[in-house]
This record gives structure tokens, sequence and C-alpha cells, in this order.
């Protein structure tokens, strides 16, 4: 699917004056103010100088590494206002990025208290194996252990167990 030029239907304001691109193409319209007050990573980028007489849309356009799915929760975790993040609709993939992003990547004021929010809303039904993994990650030494401990009831030679093993980061 080419996502070249697209909008998500979620952040296409035209009042915004910044373009975020998620790795796979898709095009965010958001606004510089609420970026800088959430996260230090981009109150700094933003406070750089730039040309004030460019007239090319291009130049706010700003390539971020994450996919559509982490970018959209990621802005959905920190716009005012914004719909909550709905931890039962993300698959693991999506969860652990959005997970380290939250905790880790943009220096977001309160990543680990929306990161905690998600993880410890109850409605999150991935396997032990995979929160393990994804605790692991993020460094949350309490909840890797708890993952871990859970890991013990399961055979790690059934079939759904190595399929979640396979899915783990190396």
């Amino acid at each position: 699917m080419e996502a070249e030029n697209t909008y998500h239907p979620s952040y296409a304001s035209l009042d915004a004056d910044i373009i975020l691109k998620s790795r796979d193409g898709v095009l965010f319209r958001v606004h510089s103010i609420i970026l800088s007050l959430a996260s230090g990573f981009f109150r700094d980028m933003l406070s750089l100088p730039h040309a004030a007489d460019s007239k090319d849309s291009t130049d706010n356009v700003i390539a971020m590494d994450e996919t559509t799915d982490v970018l959209k929760a990621l802005l959905d975790a920190i716009y005012p206002n914004s719909t909550t993040v709905l931890a039962e609709s993300l698959d693991f993939e999506t969860f652990r990025d959005l997970m380290f992003v939250l905790t880790h990547k943009y220096d977001l004021d309160a990543g680990e208290k929306i990161a905690k929010g998600i993880y410890f809303d109850g409605r999150l039904r991935f396997s032990p194996i995979l929160m393990f993994g994804a605790m692991q990650h993020i460094g949350w030494v309490e909840e890797t252990k708890k993952a871990s401990t859970a890991t013990l009831k399961r055979s790690l030679f059934a079939e759904e167990c190595q399929a979640d093993l396979r899915r783990l980061p190396s």
C-alpha cells in the first residue's frame, strides 16, 4: 500500500505547523507547541534555528522512525483532548514499541506515567513470554520478574510458546 502524501485522518489539522512522517510514509499534521510541551527531545529540536523565509512545506516534514500505528498511539497519548490509547486495540509489536518510545526515546515528561497507565489498565492480553520481552526491553525489573514467574506455568516447547519466542527481538 502506497501511503506517500496520505495524512492520517486523526492528525490532518490545517492549522498545524509541523508534519511528522511515519516510517511507512503516512503524514501527521501536528502542532509544535504540543510536541514541545510534551517532550524534551522535540523542545530542543524545535528550538534550533531554521530558515524563516522558506515557503516549501517539505521543510517542516520530520521523518520519524516509528510506524503509523506507534506514531498515532504516541500522539494520542500526548495530545490534549485526544482519544486515549486503547490498550486492547494494540498488537504486541505496537505495544512493545510504544512502551519503549514513551519511556526512553523522546524524553517525554509524562512518558513513564502514560506507559504505566497503559500497562496497568488490565486490558492487555499478551502471553507472559511476550510481556517478559516487552518489560525486559524497557527495563522495568519488577514487571519483568512477574512475567518471568508467569512463564513457569507454560511449556516452552508448546507451539504457541514457540511462536511467541520467535516474535521476541534477538
